[in-house]
């Protein structure tokens, strides 16, 4: 049954409140417009980034596309498209659009700017070239735009700004930059002057680098910077630098006579192990008579047979253990020394010594196999002179060979080499070879 209660125990309906509607619909409105740049922008950085890999892959693009047109309102995006365009266009200026309109969408891009510096020089317009680099520097104190600003000054003056320059330029220049080095000298300052200045920076390396880029020509006077600065210089980068500089020569087969020059003071200086048998030692001729390895590679110092016929291997500082394997052709090389010769020189003397008693099983198989000394002009990439051969496996004691250059042509820089003989016999085993020292003298 129905009672008058009931009205008074149930609940009023809820009334809407008008401002929560519009609230909740401003908050979708946000929302959906947030969303919806989020979106944008995410279409346009997975865009940009189609685009320019195409770019980087030389592919076409055509700028009427939707996605050219998507990716271009990333101001990222458009500087890498005018980098594309700087390196592939016929006509650079074409290129200064994009630059333009990548910095009405940021104006801090700085990529943007240098290029329509170069644009502007390009074109011959100075003026303004001028006022972008100077709107720049007062933007961006990088060594990058130091760096556009020095070359810019080179090209087109005046010459007092690009001089006085240069010492701007050293007291920032990164430790590992070396694009300078060409330009560095014609500022008026000295090499000295230059590399104290890197010192200074704690950049041993980088002033040991342009003593070494003004040696290229043995015979300046530059060339003693890189001796003087071994001592002054960090021991690990002088090291580094100096055989970088003697294997670079070796390479060229240039400048060997200082590079020679570099490796005696390293000798002395005990950046390289001296393994002379006294300081008297000529460090070029018999810089390591015991042959203790391991070798320094690319150097002044031996190097060993490395190929499928030959093995060289220490003996414990007691020289070198070395197996000529099966088959090994004749005049194949196992030990080579470089030599630089005097022009007056008549022959070199070659005194090796063995430490290997004859095996008694191996005298009858090995009898035949021999190994030679021969001279190798590496200018001329001949032999010029070879010894008579002599057993592989002499009992302990000294060998002397002689290789008479008297009237014989060559170059002066040459490799004096221990080789695989002719073969007495047509035994064709494996024989063995020891060796405890090797030494050299020229004879005048």
């Amino acid at each position: 049954m129905f009672t008058g209660c009931d009205a008074f125990t149930a609940k009023p309906p809820k009334r809407r409140n008008p401002g929560s509607a519009l609230w909740t619909a401003a908050a979708i409105t946000a929302f959906l417009t947030l969303a919806s740049s989020s979106f944008w922008l995410l279409a346009v950085d997975t865009a940009g980034r189609f685009e320019s890999k195409r770019w980087a892959n030389g592919d076409r693009v055509e700028r009427e596309g939707w996605l050219h047109t998507l990716a271009l309102a990333d101001p990222r995006t458009v500087v890498k498209a005018g980098s594309q365009c700087m390196a592939t266009a016929e006509n650079r200026q074409t290129c200064r659009s994009y630059f333009e309109r990548a910095l009405r969408g940021n104006r801090r891009l700085a990529e943007a700017e240098m290029a329509l510096i170069l644009i502007a020089e390009e074109r011959r317009d100075l003026m303004e070239a001028d006022r972008l680099l100077r709107d720049l520097k007062r933007k961006n104190r990088s060594f990058a735009a130091l760096w556009l600003e020095w070359n810019f000054q080179l090209r087109n003056g005046p010459p007092e700004r690009f001089r006085s320059g240069g010492r701007e330029i050293l007291e920032t220049a990164p430790a590992r930059f070396r694009g300078d080095f060409p330009l560095l000298p014609l500022t008026g300052m000295s090499g000295d002057e230059i590399a104290k200045a890197m010192l200074r920076r704690g950049q041993s390396e980088r002033a040991l680098d342009f003593a070494a880029y003004l040696s290229a020509n043995e015979d300046s006077r530059p060339g003693d910077l890189l001796l003087r600065l071994l001592s002054r210089a960090g021991r690990t980068p002088a090291r580094e630098t100096a055989l970088r500089f003697i294997a670079e020569r070796l390479e060229r087969r240039h400048g060997l006579r200082f590079a020679a020059r570099v490796w005696a003071e390293s000798l002395r200086q005990g950046l390289i192990g001296d393994h002379r048998r006294s300081r008297d030692d000529n460090p070029i001729l018999n810089p390591n008579p015991r042959l203790r390895m391991p070798f320094v590679p690319r150097s002044f110092d031996w190097s060993a047979a490395e190929n499928r016929w030959a093995t060289v291997v220490s003996r414990g500082g007691e020289g070198v253990q070395i197996e000529v394997h099966d088959g090994a052709p004749e005049g194949l090389p196992l030990l080579s020394k470089l030599l630089l010769l005097p022009e007056d020189t008549t022959g070199v003397r070659v005194r090796m010594r063995s430490g290997l008693p004859v095996p008694s099983f191996a005298v009858d198989r090995d009898e035949g196999r021999r190994v030679v000394w021969q001279i190798y002009d590496a200018q001329t990439d001949r032999v010029v002179v070879r010894s008579p051969g002599e057993r592989t496996i002499p009992v302990e004691g000294q060998v002397v060979f002689e290789l008479p250059l008297n009237g014989v042509a060559h170059s002066g820089t040459v490799f004096a080499s221990l080789a695989v003989g002719p073969s007495g016999t047509e035994s064709r085993e494996p024989w063995e070879l020891a060796v405890t020292e090797v030494a050299f003298e020229v004879l005048h």
